[in-house]
């Protein structure tokens, strides 16, 4: 498992004699279900969009009592969607 992996070494200066154990900010928990589930969806060729795209929107909507949802594959796409919208969709309720 990733969690268990050894500590990194960071070198302190110039030569590899400086070298010290850290530990680090954050080490990734990814269990070996997560890991056939990123590798099926790569092997599907659906990596931004498709069937598992809208399983999780719809997972979403349902998690927040059924409010429409959508995602976006990256922040930058995030600023451009409420510009698709029309106005009567962007009523705060």
């Amino acid at each position: 498992m990733i969690a268990n992996a050894p500590l990194h070494t960071v070198n302190s200066g110039p030569s590899n004699s400086g070298a010290r154990s850290y530990l680090p900010f954050a080490r990734p928990t990814i269990d070996e279900e997560t890991i056939a589930g990123v590798a099926e969806v790569l092997r599907s060729g659906w990596i931004t969009s498709g069937p598992n795209v809208l399983k999780f929107e719809q997972a979403l909507s349902e998690y927040h009592g059924g409010r429409p949802t959508r995602v976006v594959a990256s922040a930058t796409a995030a600023p451009n969607w409420p510009c698709r919208l029309p106005v009567s969709a962007l009523a705060l309720r």
